[in-house]
């Protein structure tokens, strides 16, 4: 499995990143790759986003 995650303005607050570490750390415990990207990103390199999910897709779990 894959999960994607949005990396916004408000996951740099303290609380927010004591949230998603433990989002993360759960989602890799349950055997999930786990994609992280921030808005640049998103905005400036969604090719790069998609070749990686692509490529993820395509390898073996």
């Amino acid at each position: 499995m894959i999960g994607i995650e949005y990396e916004g303005a408000d996951h740099t607050r303290p609380d927010q990143v004591l949230r998603d570490a433990s989002r993360y750390t759960s989602g890799v415990d349950k055997g999930r790759r786990i994609y992280r990207y921030p808005k640049r990103e998103i905005l400036r390199r969604h090719d790069l986003i998609v070749t990686q999910l692509t490529n993820a897709r395509a390898r073996p779990a």
